[in-house]
């Protein structure tokens, strides 16, 4: 068992699963309507993290990734049940004479200020600014290349463009477009809202106004704006609280903060409803060895439970499989698996790294960490096949996101505590995307596995105001607000 003496044990903080109405929320939601029931729009929004308007519109964190789906949009999309759909591009093709696809952008594509969305904006948007077609280091890991073959036409290849599961990566968050002004705080978007302030840098609070085009003209909305309440230092419950916080009452919020769930679920003006698990936190290990033997496992999902219980606070559970890390033997290889194997008397550092910015990877880096200093030997047979050269004096070490990235690219410390996508847009390019980050970890996707150690899910609830509606959720679980689509979905 993974339990230490009680002297350091963790208690295990309840389930929300467990204060929540078993009525409304024994069943994660499954169809893409959160909110089926007609009412009126959602019009205020809490955020749990930080939002910074000078990543747009590539998502670092949860409440950038929900403010930004609202503003802009990708060339493809896929629904709540794994569908490709039409998004800045109307139609596509795959090139027969070359592993290219040929996308022809929707001629009603529009950024927020009324101007036709280009193949030249594609380009700019994917590009570094002031080096032509060079892409940016993150639209690497999914494009190999992208080319204007006309104004409204773009081929793309990807990196694994055989079948037409390939075209699913370009739905991912970091490929939505946008267009950056000088003197602008937000870039442009492609969807029903637009920004209507302009603050620059970290903000506390963004609105977004619904919008329509006719005759060339700008219309807001009837259904108006929606605020945006970036308040990551502040107590939730007070947003839930209308009686103590100033302005118009939280419609909704999206959270796991367990104490945040036990208030709302007694307070008769809100639902809390479960999201699917969409999320697994692994450690990827530069010095473990592949797996021998049919079902070879480091970690029994008994001991991953406990990880859950033990290591972090909201809703987890052991990470379940089938991983698509694992289910990636028929994506194409682009050069021979050559992981680097570890060499006797190799010397990794004493430390298992995490991205400061994630409480759950910093908790799981915690408890990995204090499971080595005891001398249990069933916990040392565990310590040994997670860091086999040794896991005497370690210590768990918060990282920016930047230094995290360059950390993991090194592959020189212990371990790497961070989250995968359970559902990713397309499973080949999510595996390049990961082996272009980490070139230590592998060099064939068959064999991804060799260093990734599944540890646990967590999934995220959704609080809302009962009247409200217009939500809907994505392939990834990432909600929308009524009026993102302005074609329809």
């Amino acid at each position: 068992m993974l339990t230490p003496p009680p002297a350091v044990v963790v208690p295990p903080v309840p389930s929300p699963a467990a204060i929540a109405d078993p009525v409304e929320t024994v069943e994660p939601v499954a169809a893409c309507s959160l909110i089926p029931a007609a009412g009126a729009p959602i019009r205020t929004v809490a955020l749990t993290g930080a939002v910074d308007a000078s990543h747009a519109p590539y998502p670092r964190n949860d409440s950038e990734r929900f403010l930004f789906r609202q503003l802009y949009d990708t060339l493809v999309r896929i629904d709540c049940d794994g569908r490709l759909e039409a998004g800045l591009a109307s139609d596509w093709r795959l090139d027969p004479t070359g592993p290219t696809w040929v996308l022809t952008l929707d001629a009603e594509a529009r950024f927020s200020d009324g101007t036709p969305v280009t193949a030249a904006d594609v380009l700019a948007a994917w590009g570094e600014p002031g080096r032509g077609a060079t892409l940016q280091p993150w639209v690497r890991r999914f494009v190999r290349s992208m080319v204007a073959v006309n104004a409204h036409v773009i081929g793309v290849t990807l990196h694994d463009p055989d079948g037409a599961e390939s075209l699913r990566a370009l739905a991912h968050p970091a490929l939505a477009i946008a267009r950056r002004q000088p003197g602008a705080g937000w870039p442009l978007g492609t969807t029903g809202f637009r920004v209507i302030d302009q603050p620059v840098g970290e903000v506390a609070a963004v609105t977004l106004a619904r919008h329509t085009w006719g005759r060339g003209d700008l219309a807001v909305a009837e259904r108006g704006q929606v605020r945006f309440l970036a308040a990551p230092d502040v107590d939730l419950r007070d947003h839930l609280d209308q009686a103590t916080t100033p302005g118009p009452p939280m419609d909704l919020l999206v959270t796991r903060d367990p104490a945040v769930l036990s208030y709302a679920t007694v307070l008769p003006a809100f639902r809390v409803t479960p999201l699917e698990w969409l999320r697994t936190h692994a450690l990827l290990s530069p010095a473990r060895e592949p797996p021998r033997g049919p079902g070879a496992d480091v970690i029994a999902l008994e001991a991953r439970q406990a990880l859950a219980m033990d290591a972090v606070q909201g809703d987890a559970r052991g990470a379940t499989g089938p991983f698509w890390w694992q289910l990636a033997t028929d994506c194409a290889a682009a050069v021979p698996y050559r992981r680097s194997r570890p060499v006797s008397g190799a010397v990794y550092a004493k430390r298992v790294v995490f991205p400061e910015d994630d409480p759950v990877a910093g908790g799981l880096a915690a408890r990995l960490v204090a499971l080595t200093a005891f001398g249990d030997p069933e916990l040392a047979a565990l310590t040994r096949g997670l860091f086999p050269l040794g896991a005497t004096g370690m210590v768990a070490v918060g990282l920016s996101a930047a230094a995290f990235e360059r950390a993991l690219g090194e592959g020189l410390d212990s371990g790497y505590v961070m989250p995968l996508e359970r559902r990713p847009f397309g499973a080949c390019q999510e595996a390049r995307s990961l082996t272009s980050r980490a070139e230590w970890l592998v060099r064939s996707v068959a064999a991804l596995d060799a260093g990734v150690v599944p540890l646990l899910d967590t999934r995220n609830w959704a609080v809302i105001r009962h009247g409200r509606s217009g939500v809907a959720v994505e392939w990834d679980g990432v909600l929308l607000l009524d009026g993102v689509r302005r074609g329809g979905a």
